[in-house]
């Protein structure tokens, strides 16, 4: 029971202990596998989300917010149009750090409500997809594996494909 629980934790707070979500979501898939890894991931990578866009909403950072300010076509622009899309996108498929994308949402005007269901099932997918791969690896079954592979590439894929996902 508190296995899972600490999982949670290690994943929401992996930022400040300096360790890379996608060696955790692969080792969440490993220890507990698909069913249990995919939720205990996604609850994860949402408290994550949850904490960064928080603190940025509170305090503010300054050099973000000049950053911001400065920003003709970068973090500004991205945060201004289509918000809880990105978000969404940036959680599912990690082509680009999602923590930039969780402060540029904190300083616009979107809600708790729909920043949490913007990253909701953006983390179910990336959390499902890594621990399809660690659960794949650590039973040495090649389909498993096979299937995380692919949808890996895919959504990278998809992301590159778009000229405004590419500059984002």
């Amino acid at each position: 029971l508190w296995s899972p629980l600490l999982y949670v934790s290690l994943l929401g707070l992996r930022h400040f202990l300096f360790l890379p979500s996608t060696l955790l979501l692969t080792l969440g898939g490993a220890l507990f596998g698909v069913g249990l890894g995919t939720l205990a991931a996604a609850g994860g990578l949402l408290l994550a989300a949850m904490i960064e866009f928080g603190l940025v909403r509170v305090f503010k950072p300054r050099a973000l917010m000049q950053q911001m300010e400065r920003s003709r076509g970068g973090l500004a622009a991205v945060a201004q149009r289509g918000t809880p899309f990105l978000v969404f996108l940036g959680t599912a498929i990690p082509s680009f750090p999602a923590t930039l994308l969780y402060g540029a949402a904190a300083v616009t005007k979107v809600s708790w409500t729909r920043f949490v269901a913007a990253v909701t099932p953006g983390a179910v997918i990336r959390g499902g997809t890594l621990t399809l791969l660690g659960a794949g690896l650590i039973e040495a079954d090649w389909r498993l594996t096979t299937a995380a592979v692919l949808l890996i590439a895919l959504g990278l894929a998809v992301t590159m494909r778009d000229p405004n996902l590419r500059s984002a």
